[in-house]
């Protein structure tokens, strides 16, 4: 049972240190961008190092998180980027909550003559949670992230991106980027990339359906001790799920979006909402 009750950790842990938001878009010098996201998941089983799945031996874990993202335009070339996340994670009779990671970081262009595709390198620090918790909002270490995203470039869309009725001219396109992340102590070093093809419903609305990919090196190898004494944290994961999106106000975007788990390697199966707004203004 070590294994089947280990796994069990890696949704709050993974969650909670996050998948953190990344993009493709550079802001304009001054701009200032805020958004934030709320967000649940649930799962009552999980793949165990053999890809087998089983019943979570502690019962039903939800994970309920509120992400918040600031960036500001440095320059036509650097956007300035913070990320934080407050979470309450379960797992059974186990519960715990507040402050996660902290990303802070940058973004820049990779065409100096256009937008649509971006660099980004992030610092994670923990956000002040007890490490030493046998269930925990991250992974308690100081960690570098660096990745590039890509997206349609600057002549697909109106001449003001952000006004009321804003759609990129083209009727479908793709979105698509990752990530390496290495970490001080424990986990391995982990990567993760994600591909959307977005599609118009309406002359404000978009549908993008899309899949995340997360892989965690080094099986077998220690990680962080957890709940139940087992090391061998490290997780792999396939999630798929679908974005609607639309403008809500001038330069105000909203969007639902709706995620499942659908294969994993000490990863939990588990079901996903996420709902959320970004606003920019100069």
């Amino acid at each position: 049972m070590q294994f089947v009750k280990g796994g069990v950790l890696a949704l709050g842990l993974i969650t909670a240190s996050g998948a953190a938001m990344a993009g493709n878009w550079v802001r304009d010098e001054g701009e200032t961008s805020i958004g934030a996201t709320v967000s649940y998941a649930r799962a009552n089983q999980f793949w165990d190092k053999n890809r087998t799945l089983v019943t979570s031996a502690c019962g039903t874990h939800e994970n309920i998180g509120l992400g918040l993202n600031a960036e500001y335009g440095l320059s036509y070339h650097y956007t300035m980027i913070a990320q934080a996340g407050l979470h309450q994670v379960s797992c059974g009779p186990n519960r715990v909550g507040g402050l996660g990671d902290v990303a802070l970081g940058v973004r820049g262009r990779i065409d100096s003559m256009t937008n649509g595709k971006a660099w980004e390198v992030k610092l994670i620090v923990p956000g002040g949670y007890d490490a030493a918790l046998p269930l925990r909002l991250g992974y308690g270490e100081v960690g570098l992230e660096a990745g590039a995203y890509f997206g349609p470039p600057f002549d697909a869309y109106d001449e003001d991106p952000y006004k009321p009725g804003y759609f990129p001219k083209l009727d479908s396109y793709w979105e698509y980027g990752g990530f390496t992340r290495v970490w001080t102590g424990a986990p391995a070093p982990e990567i993760a990339g994600h591909v959307r093809w977005k599609h118009a419903l309406t002359d404000t609305w978009k549908v993008g359906p899309g899949a995340n990919l997360h892989w965690t090196f080094g099986r077998g190898q220690p990680q962080f001790a957890n709940l139940f004494g087992n090391r061998l944290a490290y997780t792999r994961s396939l999630k798929l799920g679908v974005e609607f999106s639309t403008l809500i106000g001038p330069r105000t975007s909203f969007h639902i979006t709706p995620e499942a788990t659908v294969w994993g390697e000490n990863a939990t199966k588990a079901l996903a909402l996420s709902v959320g707004f970004t606003k920019a203004f100069k």
